[in-house]
């Protein structure tokens, strides 16, 4: 600092490790000496925000999933260490080569949601059942669906409709209806 500045500006970096569950602030206290210059006792504030663990139960304990997911966060697990924002890193799931797994009582659940960066799901010959889930289409990063070899029964949600990032849908070889309605959305 000299006489023609009168400003002066700290950058603190660090990776801090703060977990809480409410909304917090923490103070940084702090104090600089150089020449000339005597800043003793500051203080700073800044907010932490709330962090929840994900559970299994957010992925409605869908084991063909969670296996994945602690698969590829590894070694952090749900339940225990997995948070939200660790949930971002997850860009593809792709079962077409897990060898004789099959989940047939297992759907998709509507909170695959919770994996913001989804671009890839290949979930094929797995058993699942059950039905699509609309909330598909909120994946707007998704661009490769392929569902091929499972028990999927009714209609094509219309929300298909607008994913206009799929690149590659595979929906074959499932009990799902096609129906003229379903046709126009998808159009």
């Amino acid at each position: 600092m000299n006489k023609i500045e009168d400003t002066l500006t700290i950058l603190f970096e660090g990776t801090p490790k703060i977990v809480t569950d409410k909304d917090i602030k923490a103070n940084l206290n702090y104090s600089i000496t150089a020449d000339n210059y005597f800043g003793n006792n500051m203080k700073s504030t800044f907010p932490i925000k709330k962090v929840d663990i994900v559970t299994r139960a957010d992925f409605e304990n869908q084991s063909w999933l969670i296996n994945e997911i602690n698969h590829q966060l590894a070694p952090k697990k749900l339940d225990i260490d997995v948070y939200e924002v660790d949930l971002a890193k997850i860009t593809s799931i792709d079962n077409t080569n897990t060898s004789g797994a099959i989940y047939p009582t297992e759907y998709i659940p509507a909170s695959i949601t919770k994996l913001p960066n989804l671009a890839t799901l290949k979930i094929e010959n797995l058993n699942l059942v059950g039905r699509l889930p609309a909330e598909l289409a909120d994946l707007i990063k998704l661009k490769d669906l392929s569902i091929s070899g499972n028990n999927f029964v009714g209609g094509i949600p219309s929300s298909f409709g607008k994913m206009s990032q799929i690149e590659s849908l595979n929906l074959n070889n499932n009990c799902l209806l096609y129906t003229s309605d379903a046709a126009d959305e998808l159009d």
